[in-house]
């Protein structure tokens, strides 16, 4: 139970208990909260079948110019998008170009938005810079010029807002789609540990933890930016992920757990982990995909905090889907995996990928360790490899069908098959 006291700010002190049946975290409230108004919160895909595929073949990168010397930072948008000639390619993978491509450089984080967009972090612009979904620059607005931009992470809200975490610094900026920014906002200060996240929640909360792994505290941002609440989970914490209906999963490290809080930050359930680890994923019904195993594979807690499943397929990559089954990279196939975690079908690249995405259609692409991104058909058929930046890391996807694909080299590739 948390006691609250509006008029002061008062700290209760928090047991976890042992048997992870009720966790209690000490809470400190503003005098007045104003909650941000709720917002709301693609189908099954047809059954791999488990046959031979044709391998994959790796493609040449194209190479990524390098960014332009950092200007002045300033509100004035300074482009950084050049349109990318694709790179031949190779005969032997008889693949095709892309039909259009742009190519973005010298990018750090990035997150996608309501509208379709990309934003990203420039650190040679020392600016926050907004993409559409073909790769065009919308605008680039500078940053403080004191801002510290190592390990910088973003995250948009339903309303468009991206929001900024600066963990050097210890704040948090925001930013609107047309460029206002408002912010820093500084986060409590917890001596030398370095903060996390941030994570936006279906009802409009930002999330941050204050060190991952070497911290008890979490907090809650409203969205004009100001400190809603401080939270003490009793014992490290080093992952945060939003639940579809307001609040969040916790995962603390000593010991291991997972706690669903509410809105408010309040304990509902608590499951403790034997040899599970760090979540990778959320789905709309709220159930949290953690790590699991030695592999590790993958197991699912509801969120009653009870298990679903299990899987032992080394998972390299996922990709949740709203029937609530997986699709995991498992190494050199793709298995999609029921909403229990048991296998119904594979598939065999033939080669090594290290990220996976899925299209409209519910078709996998790869990204490939080798170079390229491989799109293939549900039968396991390859339909092409298509060149990106060099060391391809993470594929998504537009609403209008331009695959995004983010690389080692600080490129994002953007471009349609």
């Amino acid at each position: 139970m948390i006691r609250r006291s509006w008029p002061l700010w008062v700290l209760v002190f928090a047991t976890g208990c042992p048997d992870a049946s009720t966790t209690t975290v000490s809470v400190v409230k503003k005098a007045k909260v104003v909650s941000p108004a709720a917002t709301p919160s693609p189908g099954a895909t047809a059954a791999i079948a488990a046959s031979s595929a044709p391998a994959l073949s790796a493609v040449a990168s194209s190479p990524s110019p390098s960014p332009s010397p950092s200007p002045a930072a300033s509100a004035t948008p300074t482009p950084v998008v050049t349109a990318a000639t694709p790179t031949p390619t190779p005969a032997a993978s008889a693949a095709p170009a892309w039909s259009s491509v742009q190519t973005a450089t010298g990018l750090t984080a990035s997150a996608s938005d309501k509208d379709d967009g990309l934003w990203a972090v420039s650190p040679g612009n020392h600016a926050l810079q907004r993409y559409d979904a073909g790769g065009t620059l919308l605008g680039s607005y500078a940053l403080p010029a004191d801002a510290h931009l190592d390990n910088a992470s973003l995250a948009c809200d339903a309303n468009g807002m991206a929001w900024l975490l600066l963990p050097a610094d210890r704040a948090v900026v925001r930013c609107s789609a047309a460029g206002e920014l408002l912010g820093p906002f500084l986060l409590p200060a917890d001596g030398a540990n370095v903060p996390f996240g941030p994570v936006v929640d279906a009802a409009g909360a930002v999330w941050v933890g204050s060190g991952a792994g070497t911290s008890n505290y979490f907090y809650q941002l409203l969205a004009d930016g100001s400190l809603r609440a401080t939270y003490d989970l009793g014992g490290p914490i080093d992952d945060l992920r939003p639940i579809g209906a307001g609040g969040l999963w916790v995962a603390g490290t000593a010991p291991r757990r997972y706690i669903r809080t509410d809105y408010d930050g309040q304990p509902v359930a608590t499951y403790a982990a034997s040899d599970e680890g760090k979540p990778v994923g959320t789905d709309a019904a709220g159930n949290l995909v953690v790590q699991a195993g030695a592999a590790p594979g993958l197991a699912r807690i509801a969120p009653d905090a009870t298990l679903v499943g299990r899987s032992d397929l080394p998972a390299r990559d996922q990709v949740q889907l709203a029937d609530g089954t997986l699709w995991v990279l498992a190494d050199d196939r793709i298995a999609h995996l029921s909403s229990a975690m048991a296998v119904i079908s594979t598939v065999p690249l033939g080669v090594a990928a290290v990220a996976l995405g899925l299209d409209a259609a519910g078709e996998p692409w790869v990204a490939l360790a080798a170079g390229g991104v491989g799109h293939l058909r549900l039968d396991g058929t390859v339909v092409a490899t298509y060149p990106v930046g060099v060391g391809p890391r993470a594929i998504s996807f537009s609403a209008t069908g331009r695959v995004r694909v983010r690389s080692g080299d600080g490129t994002i590739t953007f471009g349609t098959p």
